[in-house]
């Protein structure tokens, strides 16, 4: 908000939003960040203790930069121990939303294109390049899962598998969605960031020329459509 009122030329309002960012960024990191962990944790207000459940979110604050920037090394040197404590960037198909299987769609083993952007975009966003490459390393992953189920069935999914490197999710209480929004996003969106350096599932030539045409063509068309219909 800060920044839209920058564009708009009302300074005092772009200092008031900034401050109010601010004091959220302090409260995110008083109440959810924790050292010990790595991460910033759910807190359970009936029980009075914290959640130490994995989830993508417990590194959501990465993604917006909501935490004190003058704590950066420290934070990343934390995050990184963090994921390679729990043993996150072992999946074939990405980063599952719980480790909890418990056949709904939100758990185990589904994969959720929103949280797999947030995941890459806040590990770009640190300063450090471990954090960085890691984030390369995620974002190509999962385009290449989205490209190999993309190949065998035509369709984009609403969820993907962790297990399988271009399987599509399953469970809760619908079949699977193809389309797909958010997925199609995702892809556009990483596409766009990463498409110089991608390789394609059994390509040794780096960018977008080894992804299929039609692959590309259609997540920009349905890009294309969202956005006029949305946008």
């Amino acid at each position: 908000i800060a920044e839209f009122y920058v564009l708009a030329g009302n300074l005092a309002k772009a200092a008031e939003f900034e401050t109010r960012a601010n004091q959220i960024a302090e409260g995110v990191q008083a109440c959810f960040w924790h050292e010990d962990i790595g991460a910033w944790l759910d807190y359970d207000l009936i029980n009075s203790r914290r959640r130490d459940f994995f989830t993508p979110t417990n590194l959501a604050p990465l993604w917006m930069r909501c935490f004190n920037e003058a704590m950066e090394v420290n934070i990343t040197e934390k995050v990184l121990n963090y994921i390679d404590r729990e043993t996150i960037d072992t999946y074939p198909g990405g980063v599952p939303n719980t480790r909890e299987n418990t056949g709904e769609q939100w758990d185990y083993p589904n994969v959720w294109a929103p949280m797999q952007y947030m995941l890459i975009a806040g590990l770009d966003n640190l300063r450090d390049q471990r954090a960085k490459d890691l984030a390369r390393s995620w974002a190509t992953r999962w385009v290449h899962s989205n490209f190999i189920a993309f190949n065998e069935t035509h369709a984009m999914f609403e969820k993907y598998n962790a297990e399988e490197l271009g399987g599509h999710g399953s469970g809760g209480e619908y079949e699977v969605q193809i389309g797909f929004g958010w997925s199609n996003g995702v892809i556009i969106e990483l596409l766009d960031k990463y498409g110089n350096v991608l390789s394609a599932p059994g390509s040794s030539s780096n960018g977008l020329k080894p992804f299929s045409a039609f692959f590309i063509a259609t997540v920009a068309l349905f890009g294309t459509i969202f956005s006029r219909i949305f946008g």
